[in-house]
């Protein structure tokens, strides 16, 4: 049996003295508290239990200067954990630096990952994420000896005096190890100007600047590109709650063409543009609901009449999925029939009449868990076998193979969204309106987000997907809040390395809320030059749009509520090497 061998050297390693391989640079105090680790994937390994939880405590706690407080808090607990009452849990007369320790345990296809995320209570730090990779059961042990490691070091000031023993042929002594500090990764190679991976003379991408910049005296809510009236000319729709606007980029200006005022009943969580009909005319299609009920809405766009309804409360939600081997369908997925119920498990294409009556016909299958907002198909080495790129509840990107098997979780979060399913919270007012949650219901419900869309696109057209999304930071004490804060964000581009999404590009760091985003790729693939040339494509543009102020206190000012749409063009070049 493997698993009681494997059990005794976990316990016995928790008790045994490790010599210290960290020195202190500082006198710094540093107290945390864990929750509860997330192991809903942990597949095969749940046999380990809480030992990975407990021996990373154990390690950290061995350090002079880091004490562990001896409460693991539940999931629970978190939920009704408010800044002060967190605050009780620590002395508060000491300059201690406090941090909130989660993480999650997950089966891989090349073994066990384990995932930790420390959230400072104190100060106005980031969040700091941490991987580590385990290929089989006999290196958990050591692998979160050097996870504590490095833990120590980078987000306490240890510093190492004596090398963890690393993995053969991995000079760097970090085998299995990912980091959030996106700047010792440069200096490692792993992260560079090019889209690498390929096998190909790689692709360096730089921004020509903000070719186009737009403010709107409302926050916008969703962002959508593309041709809407089948002219060939791109143009993009943004929605301000309520209020849908088409423009269209002309030379130096933005051109506004018209805008429809929608019913202020419908709460709209997903902004899409897909020809539903199949004329060659681009449909916008708007996922919502009324109260407690789904109300998804298909608007056309002539030019000579502007927008029109084509249909609406439909009972489904609604968006675009590319599906291998058929192309763009539309795809619908059901609310239970629970009041609290607000979505149920099934993603399914949808079959169009011509009148825009829509019927499912096959499910998709996909992963157990997800939603019909949370994933795109990506053939990221470009084999064309179609992997699954999915962001989780905890906002962690997830690579599934083919088979439906995880291949991959971030460290990091991407995918942040402030937009979620049903009623606005809070929103409860007349106890008898059926078609709202009562004010009992609106507290105990969980929210059911919507991620940040998940762009696939082969921008540098060497045959391999890749990745645009985007990574919102949250306030300090973001995890506890329901509606998530933001207080800045990028859109990056990532593509597939070796076995993981790494970072290929990204935009810089946008004040407040990054609500949304949309690309439009090269028209034209760019091309080898001769050697020790480079070719240019300067197709590519991308849209972004933030709220600026939303986080921070100057959001209930007037003014407050602005945001800003600004349109980039990016150019890719190719080298080939001498």
């Amino acid at each position: 049996m493997r698993i009681i061998p494997l059990l005794f050297t976990l316990f016995f390693s928790l008790l045994c003295f490790v010599q210290p391989l960290w020195a202190e640079d500082s006198g710094q105090l540093y107290r945390l508290v864990f929750a509860k680790f997330d192991k809903n994937s942990i597949g095969k390994y749940g046999f380990l239990g809480d030992s990975i939880e407990n021996m990373l405590m154990s390690r950290l706690a061995s350090r002079d200067r880091i004490q562990v407080i001896d409460t693991v808090l539940s999931k629970q607990d978190l939920a009704q954990l408010k800044e002060r009452k967190l605050a009780g849990l620590f002395p508060a007369d000491d300059d201690s630096s406090n941090f909130l320790v989660t993480g999650g345990v997950f089966e891989t296809v090349s073994g066990l990952t384990v995932n930790i995320t420390l959230y400072p209570l104190s100060g106005d730090r980031d969040e700091q994420n941490y991987t580590v990779n385990s290929l089989t059961e006999k290196e958990i042990i050591s692998d979160i000896e050097r996870l504590a490691s490095k833990i120590a070091a980078e987000s306490f000031g240890y510093k190492i005096v004596e090398k963890a023993k690393s993995e053969k042929g991995d000079p760097s002594g970090l085998s299995g190890f990912t980091t959030a500090h996106p700047e010792e990764a440069y200096k490692r190679g792993l992260y560079t100007g090019t889209v690498a991976g390929s096998g190909r003379a790689g692709f360096t991408v730089a921004s020509v600047g903000v070719k186009r910049k737009l403010t709107f005296d409302k926050e916008i809510t969703a962002l959508a590109a593309g041709d809407i009236d089948g002219n060939g000319v791109q143009e993009f729709i943004v929605l301000q709650h309520s209020t849908l606007e088409a423009y269209r980029v002309s030379g130096r200006r933005i051109v506004k063409l018209g805008s429809i005022e929608l019913s202020r009943d419908v709460k709209i969580h997903a902004l899409n543009l897909v020809d539903v009909d199949e004329d060659g005319t681009q449909e916008i299609v708007l996922s919502a609901t009324s109260g407690i009920d789904v109300a998804s809405l298909i608007l056309g766009w002539r030019e000579t009449r502007g927008f029109e309804v084509i249909a609406d409360y439909i009972r489904w939600y609604l968006r675009p999925v590319d599906i291998p081997g058929e192309g763009v369908r539309l795809c619908g997925q059901r609310r239970g029939t629970e009041r609290l119920e607000l979505v149920r498990p099934g993603i399914f294409v949808m079959d169009v009449a011509k009148d825009f009556v829509l019927k499912p016909q096959q499910q998709l299958a996909l992963p157990p868990g997800l939603n019909l907002f949370d994933f795109s198909y990506a053939d990221l080495d470009g084999d064309n076998f179609y992997e699954v790129v999915a962001v989780d509840g905890d906002e962690h990107l997830r690579v599934y193979s083919p088979s439906n098997q995880l291949m991959w979780v971030s460290s990091a979060k991407f995918g942040g969204s402030k937009m979620y399913l049903g009623p606005n919270t809070g929103g409860a007012i007349n106890e008898q309106d059926r078609k709202n949650f009562t004010a009992d219901e609106d507290g105990d419900r969980e929210l059911v987000f919507v991620p940040a869309r998940i762009l696939v696109t082969d921008l540098d057209q060497n045959g391999a997907d890749e990745i645009v999304i985007n990574e919102n930071k949250m306030t300090a004490f973001g995890f506890f809040e329901k509606l998530r804060p933001y207080k800045s964000g990028s859109v990056v581009g990532m593509a597939w390395v070796g076995d993981e999404l790494v970072e290929a590009w990204r935009t810089g760091s946008y004040r407040g809320y990054l609500v949304d985003y949309a690309v439009r790729p090269p028209v034209t693939p760019p091309t080898a030059g001769s050697a020790g040339k480079s070719d240019k494509n300067e197709g590519a543009t991308l849209f972004i749009a933030n709220i600026p102020a939303s986080g921070s206190l100057a959001a209930i000012l007037p003014g407050g509520s602005r945001s800003e749409l600004a349109v980039y063009d990016l150019v890719f070049s190719q080298k080939v090497a001498e």
